[in-house]
């Protein structure tokens, strides 16, 4: 019965994001990329062309 109610836990997903090597964003930033701003720069190329 215990796993049933972490399933809905939001605190045990939110320490499993953060704590979990195999996490795809701890897996990004080990090897240095912010997914908060990996495509900035394509960002701001399509701007540039489309509002341009």
């Amino acid at each position: 019965m215990k796993m049933n109610n972490e399933l809905f836990n939001a605190d045990v997903w939110e320490k499993a994001w953060k704590e979990d090597p195999a996490a795809m964003g701890n897996r990004f930033k080990k090897a240095g990329t912010d997914l908060a701003h990996s495509f900035d720069h394509k960002a701001k190329a399509f701007n540039e062309e489309v509002f341009s």
